[in-house]
């Protein structure tokens, strides 16, 4: 079955957090891990922000200005070595806006939710394994993960 691996899943992993055991249970549990490349991009803004302390703008001028460092680069490394390790494959997103609006409509998503919501339709996937409380109660989904309120 395969099984939408959410951003903060990457992120417990990644930086340790003290989600770091239901992340490795949730991904041991996945015969068929996939994600978007959304997702993917999600995790790499906040890997950089939490290395460089800094966020948006501020973050984009001190990477123009630095380049990217060493624990920046080793973090991507880590991250595709992650997606490796656990054989994470990337599928499509939905080509069409209208089927995200939808899902903010009917599940009252944000639109980077919803993104994952409509991906999981578009690919006929029902279970998402994530840490976020926003996917609680989501009609027509398994939701894999101990969702903090």
């Amino acid at each position: 079955m395969a099984v939408m691996i959410d951003a903060n899943i990457f992120l417990s992993y990644l930086f340790r957090s003290d989600k770091l055991e239901a992340a490795k249970r949730i991904l041991r549990y996945a015969d068929d891990p996939v994600t978007i490349l959304d997702v993917l991009e999600e995790v790499v803004y906040v890997g950089l922000s939490l290395n460089h302390g800094s966020k948006g703008f501020k973050l984009k001028k001190e990477i123009k200005e630095l380049g990217f460092c060493e624990r920046d680069r080793l973090f991507m490394a880590n991250l595709m070595a992650f997606q490796d390790e656990y054989g994470i494959r990337l599928v499509k997103a939905p080509s069409d806006f209208e089927s995200v609006i939808e899902a903010m409509a009917e599940e009252l998503l944000l639109p980077s939710d919803a993104l994952i919501v409509a991906a999981c339709r578009h690919n006929g996937i029902s279970c998402i394994a994530t840490f976020d409380s926003d996917f609680k109660g989501l009609k027509g989904f398994e939701i894999l993960g101990e969702q903090s309120e």
